[in-house]
């Protein structure tokens, strides 16, 4: 099946052939001899990352015969089962919802949606978020369309990675959408490089030679890392309840929601006036029960507005009479009572 006719949701899976050649590239040195007094939990592995797994079988054919760690995030449900089955970890979210340790992967897989973010190519920000997931030494296998190599994405590449190497897709599979494979060692500490950053832009419109089928080009070695952090950003109950408790919005749902009454208005300093309950009244913070036993009942006030019509005899500019309609718009308050018998008193 063609790239184009699997292409989901911004999908864009990496072809069998392009995964199986960057395996030839790269080397998965066994790491246990070295550590073999450690017990296998703390024993340093390959730990691989595919932040865009779809289905998991770019990573499966890029580790296949290996000791490595396979992970996988997937923010498509269906897809993200199916990687399941193929991959030691998967998570079903997107990466910002995902915490992942710093330096903590051997290799970053990374194939990012080919779409606009809010301005941003999505390219770019997938890139920017995650390269500091790699180790020191760890191989980044950046796979992107060759127009989308832009001076932003050359700046992020040149910047953190050293041994770049840039290929295009085989043919056939780069008539579909002019892919790209990036492969580079991350260095320890991030460094402007603005002439290594000038050299990759201008591969933009280059003409690449197509990613190689043998093993004569250089070797990345992966190396290994500790046990990484890869788990979903989770927020305990009781940490939300402690939020929503400080949330000046919880406040205003209780203004709405909960009934005022006398016993919740604070005692002024000075007796009120007529105005001040007007506008208590009006304001519904006097609303609520009121009274004892059977002189108990419900008041609810309110604003209305009434609109007074009058018609007054004025001149004109040319001394001619002329007689106008006014209209005066004023506002009272009405106070609704409930009363135990039922009775509903109007009062304004």
């Amino acid at each position: 099946m063609r790239l184009r006719g699997c292409i989901r949701m911004g999908y864009y899976p990496t072809p069998a052939t392009v995964a199986e050649r960057v395996r030839k590239l790269v080397s998965f040195s066994d790491p246990g001899s070295k550590y073999a007094s450690l017990r296998s939990a703390e024993a340093p592995v390959q730990n691989i990352l595919d932040p865009c797994c779809g289905e998991g079988l770019a990573l499966e054919s890029l580790t296949r015969g290996t000791q490595a760690e396979t992970h996988g995030i997937e923010l498509d449900g269906e897809r993200a089962k199916e990687a399941k089955s193929r991959l030691r970890q998967v998570l079903h979210a997107g990466y910002e919802q995902v915490e992942i340790s710093p330096g903590g992967m051997s290799l970053l897989f990374l194939n990012p949606p080919y779409d606009d973010n809010e301005g941003e190519r999505k390219e770019l920000v997938f890139l920017r978020d995650l390269i500091e997931t790699l180790a020191p030494s760890g191989v980044l296998v950046y796979i992107i369309p060759q127009a989308r190599l832009s001076k932003e994405v050359a700046m992020v590449l040149a910047s953190n990675l050293t041994q770049i190497r840039v290929w295009r897709f085989p043919d056939p599979e780069f008539e579909a959408f002019g892919q790209i494979v990036v492969l580079g060692k991350k260095t320890e500490w991030p460094m402007e490089n603005p002439y290594q950053a000038g050299q990759l832009h201008e591969m933009k419109t280059r003409t690449l030679d197509p990613l190689p089928a043998s093993s004569s080009w250089p070797i990345y070695a992966v190396p290994a890392t500790g046990k990484p952090v890869l788990r979903l950003r989770t927020v305990r109950p009781e940490e939300l309840v402690a939020l929503a408790q400080s949330s000046p919005i919880l406040t205003r749902v209780r203004d709405l929601i909960e009934p005022a009454s006398l016993n919740a208005v604070g005692q002024p300093p000075t007796r009120l006036h007529v105005g001040h309950l007007g506008l208590l009244l009006a304001a519904g913070r006097l609303n609520g029960a009121v009274g004892e036993g059977a002189a108990r009942h419900i008041v609810v006030g309110k604003p209305e507005k009434h609109i007074v019509k009058s018609r007054e005899t004025e001149e004109d500019k040319d001394g001619a009479t002329v007689e106008v309609e006014k209209r005066l718009e004023t506002f009272r308050v009405v106070i609704k009572m409930l009363l135990p018998s039922g009775e509903i008193r109007r009062l304004t």
